[in-house]
């Protein structure tokens, strides 16, 4: 899995070039997850949901004027359950249009599930989540440390997996969801 990640990543690298984005990118994104959010019955009366989107704030504002990172192309959604394996051969299908089209949000994406466990989350079947664990540790820390030779990976993982997540959060309907959620976006506060 991690030479798939790294084939993939490291070939939209290459194919992006460094950009200067500004931050208001991020934070109108930002204010448009708020908005959906409060659109959203189910999650808008939720105080830790409300704190979440405080603190959140408190992060996107912090940021630098510009963020410059890897812009040009990506997947939009790496993740597991958009990885298919045929013996040697790996697909990679349901390709998303990003608020951002970068190696940066794929690198989000694949931690989504090797750090966080999401599509494991949403599997509705019995698998061996222990061995799933070990696996999916060793492919997140190899990714990990693999581009954590990349000053704007250092710099700017954390803040757009916060996106990330809270772009996840915003459809959130499910209560075994949202505790998820809320449990992730604050260990990454």
């Amino acid at each position: 899995m991690q030479d798939l990640t790294r084939l993939v990543i490291d070939s939209e690298i290459e194919n992006s070039k460094m950009t200067p984005i500004n931050k208001n990118v991020v934070i109108n994104k930002y204010n448009d997850v708020c908005d959906k959010v409060a659109k959203n019955d189910f999650i808008s009366k939720d105080t830790d949901i409300k704190i979440i989107l405080e603190k959140s704030s408190i992060v996107f504002n912090e940021l630098d004027e510009e963020i410059n990172i890897p812009v040009g192309q990506c997947h939009g959604d790496l993740t597991f359950s958009n990885i298919l394996f045929n013996g040697n051969n790996y697909y990679l299908i349901d390709f998303l249009d990003s608020f951002l089209e970068s190696p940066l949000l794929d690198l989000v994406k694949i931690r989504q599930d090797s750090n966080y466990g999401w599509s494991q989350l949403m599997y509705g079947h019995d698998f061996d989540s222990v061995r799933m664990r070990i696996i999916s540790d060793k492919i997140d820390k190899e990714i990990d440390i693999y581009y954590s030779n990349y000053d704007w990976y250092n710099k700017y993982y954390s803040t757009f997996q916060l996106m990330n997540f809270l772009r996840v959060i915003q459809y959130a309907k499910e209560e075994r969801t949202v505790a998820f959620l809320k449990n992730v976006l604050n260990s990454i506060l």
